[in-house]
């Protein structure tokens, strides 16, 4: 059987044509559901299809097809039938590409690609940005419900205000910088922002020659080496870097996101060692801090050794708080479960 139908029609009526020849015999398949079929749902389908004269022959090579290709086939099959083309659909079509990977290669060259996208994409927001900016500063401004400009960018586009200030410079330094865009040798976004702190026209060619032969760590730590020699005048090594392993608990491991997570929306960095550094900094200003009296209190049990003299020293701490009480109180051990 061949089914032909114009581009306008729908979907539902397609199925609802297919639905009507075939009777109630069969049920056409949704793409969704087929994304996701196992190995056996996959072949009971191609059986199916051929079966039911929507192909004419087996698919060649199905049986050696590995699971993402089979998925991908019928939904191709299926989609003339039946839906949109799967290449419209964003999700499916990455979740396909994404689930063929099985190297390393592989899926680092697709690291890179989306990297360069999200690197970018920085670049396109702080134009934006700048813009927004400018417009801001009219006098009959468009913007009049908001006191400031942090105000608008926080609360509407919830970029917090310094990193929203940081793709503007990066958008002003490479919108002015008056070096084409041929002059970074195809070394790719994520290498050309770690640049624009010291790249300059004069000195963008010896910039674009390190950025070819040292990966992203690397060249980040000699641009930071460059910035400090800016400001102090001497000269300055990449600094030394080191790894430390640690092994938490569950209950420190959750301690550890929380803060991580809190001091990556102080500073705005997404780097794990530089929100490592902001913790450590703020302890060491202010030493062990707590959010209240309770989280104090929980950190100070965890870490008594003696029970019983812990909770006589609370209670002494609170008979000293609170003179006008009268406090008593009883320690026992619990009874023991029986075996």
């Amino acid at each position: 059987m061949t089914v032909s139908v114009n581009a306008a029609d729908s979907a539902a009526a397609v199925k609802e044509e297919l639905i009507k020849y075939l009777g109630d015999k069969y049920n056409i398949p949704d793409l969704d559901d087929v994304a996701k079929y196992s190995l056996a749902k996959c072949a009971q389908l191609a059986d199916e299809l051929k079966d039911k004269g929507f192909m004419e022959t087996t698919i060649a090579g199905f049986a050696q097809m590995s699971l993402p290709d089979k998925r991908e086939t019928l939904m191709k099959v299926l989609k003339d039938l039946f839906g949109p083309p799967v290449d419209d659909d964003p999700i499916l079509k990455f979740a396909i590409q994404i689930e063929k990977v099985n190297t390393r290669a592989e899926i680092e060259e697709i690291f890179r690609e989306v990297d360069e996208v999200l690197h970018f994409g920085q670049f396109k927001l702080g134009g934006c940005i700048t813009v927004a900016h400018e417009l801001f500063k009219k006098p009959k401004s468009e913007f009049a419900g908001f006191k400031t400009f942090r105000q608008y960018i926080e609360t509407v586009h919830g970029i917090r205000y310094d990193k929203a200030m940081r793709f503007a410079g990066i958008y002003r330094k490479l919108r002015n910088l008056g070096v084409p865009w041929s002059a970074f040798e195809n070394i790719g976004w994520t290498k050309v922002l770690s640049l624009c702190d010291v790249v300059t026209n004069d000195n963008v060619k010896e910039w674009v020659a390190k950025a070819k032969v040292m990966n992203l760590g690397t060249l980040k730590d000699h641009v930071e080496a460059e910035k400090q020699k800016n400001k102090t005048g001497a000269e300055q090594k990449p600094k030394t870097t080191w790894t430390k392993t640690f092994k938490l608990h569950d209950d420190q491991k959750q301690l550890w996101e929380k803060t991580r997570k809190k001091a990556e929306e102080e500073t705005g960095s997404a780097v794990e060692a530089s929100n490592l550094e902001a913790i450590c900094q703020n302890y060491m200003g202010a030493g062990l801090q707590f959010a209240d009296w309770k989280q104090a209190l929980a950190y100070a049990s965890k870490h008594s050794d003696d029970g019983p003299l812990f909770i006589s020293k609370v209670m002494e701490l609170l008979r000293q708080l609170c003179p006008e009480l009268s406090i008593s109180y009883k320690i026992t051990l619990k009874e023991q479960a029986p075996a």
